[in-house]
């Protein structure tokens, strides 16, 4: 991962992205598997090897949670217009306007989600 100008790393870790679901629609199979998840203060961007399979600016986070009850992972809902992704087999036309879940599992999901939420409100 390439940090912009101002921007700092605050977390990262391993993750794997078990669903992309998009409203109005089926699941974004393409997105799923295992990466490198990062959250700096401006962005939340998932990686895999030398390529990007999905990168967020925080200001299109809705929220952040933890979802299950023995294996939690960490729920991102968020409007996909602004995501950016090199994963050619992703019909790029389905996310301008829509908004998504994607549900990515991590060691420690709470953590994350605090992370994320509160780089987002200082994003804001």
């Amino acid at each position: 991962m390439i940090l912009e100008e101002g921007e700092k790393e605050l977390k990262s870790g391993k993750g794997v992205i078990k669903e992309l679901m998009i409203s109005g629609g089926e699941p974004e199979v393409a997105l799923q598997g295992e990466g490198n998840l990062y959250v700096t203060n401006k962005r939340i961007i998932m990686e895999k090897e030398s390529f990007t399979l999905f990168e967020l600016p925080l200001k299109a986070l809705q929220e952040a949670t933890v979802m299950g009850t023995i294996r939690r992972s960490l729920v991102l809902d968020a409007d996909l217009s602004e995501m950016k992704t090199d994963v050619r087999q992703v019909d790029q036309s389905r996310l301008k306007g829509a908004s998504g879940t994607f549900l990515i599992e991590v060691d420690e999901p709470y953590e994350w989600a605090e992370q994320i939420n509160s780089a987002a409100v200082k994003g804001a």
